[in-house]
């Protein structure tokens, strides 16, 4: 009696045999998630690397770093013939306005020059300029170098919507950014006209390096603002206050034009990674904070340029000093 020799699994060993995969599959994808984040991260550090030699760049043109954002309401009222009056909507009508920011004037030192000169930030006010259906192009074309890949926002900023100075009820979503500019180290600093503000990057701000005298590598210049973050008392992901690319405007913040503006620059004052612990609501230092999709922390890059890496667990007094250019007690890395 011959008998055939066996080809094939069992149907036990091919289950024992998917198992085993399933198992090391189970094993390995954690790692490779990891690297992937760690690959997104070194990323992102680079993109604050290239914003932080953009700003030494303009310096070295300016003499001064670029203002936060511009406060020329006013003015691109008075130029275009409005006035202040409530229009249909119910709102004031210059609280739609955009104002240039900080991402804008360096645009030329981050190989943008031909977005710059298209905007014509030189010669225009935002408002003004986005008169132009091309200008409202370029805004909405996202700038990767401004983006964290690890943020998984849209590509436009459907929180804030930035009105040109025709007034016609037209409102257009801006290109998503992920990196706002440090403007305080204590929101309570923050008055109207941000003229307490303790950092680099405020409204209609003009700081010089001989300004920063706790020392340039010992203040916080800008960071991580992603999409949305997680709100443990609401359990749910709640939008934060996002940055925009080149423009920025004060319907997506605080009602008072001359508040800062979270679409260009934050404050430190709650931490990294700070919710709300009241139910669900909107309180600006949650929303203009810094937030990060980097487990754990948030990149920074500081006024020499270099990069790092903060904790959401660092001393809350520590972070405050690091966004304060001039409290006398600089922050060693």
């Amino acid at each position: 009696m011959f008998r055939m020799k066996r080809l094939g699994f069992t149907l036990v060993e091919l289950l024992v045999v998917i198992a085993i995969i399933g198992i090391l599959i189970a094993l390995l994808l954690p790692a490779v998630q990891a690297a992937r984040e760690a690959a997104r991260r070194s990323q992102c550090s680079n993109h604050l690397k290239q914003i932080g030699l953009a700003m030494h760049n303009y310096v070295d043109s300016f003499k001064t770093l670029p203002m936060g954002f511009t406060n020329d309401f006013g003015l691109a009222q008075n130029y275009m013939g409005q006035d202040y009056a409530h229009h249909g909507d119910g709102v004031t009508a210059q609280r739609y306005y955009a104002n240039w920011t900080w991402s804008a004037y360096i645009a030329p030192y981050m190989e943008l020059g031909s977005q710059h000169s298209m905007l014509d930030v030189s010669g225009k006010f935002a408002a003004q300029s986005m008169l132009d259906p091309a200008v409202i192009a370029v805004l909405q074309t996202p700038v990767p170098t401004l983006r964290c890949p690890s943020d998984t926002g849209p590509d436009l900023n459907t929180n804030g919507e930035y009105r040109p100075a025709d007034l016609n009820g037209t409102r257009h979503n801006i290109a998503l950014a992920s990196y706002a500019g440090v403007c305080d180290g204590n929101g309570a600093n923050i008055d109207n006209r941000q003229n307490n503000c303790d950092g680099v990057l405020f409204v209609d701000s003009s700081i010089k390096f001989r300004d920063v005298t706790d020392g340039t590598s010992n203040v916080l210049m800008a960071g991580e603002r992603c999409w949305e973050t997680y709100h443990a008392r609401c359990e749910r992901k709640q939008a934060t206050r996002s940055a925009t690319i080149f423009v920025s405007g004060a319907s997506n913040q605080l009602s008072h034009i001359n508040r800062s503006n979270a679409a260009a620059v934050g404050t430190v004052a709650r931490g990294i990674n700070w919710n709300s612990t009241r139910i669900c609501e909107d309180l600006y230092d949650a929303k203009a904070g810094f937030h990060s999709m980097h487990p754990g922390g948030a990149q920074f890059v500081l006024v020499d340029g270099s990069v790092h890496f903060l904790s959401e667990t660092i001393d809350l007094t520590t972070l405050r000093r690091l966004g304060d250019r001039r409290d006398g007690n600089p922050v060693s890395f």
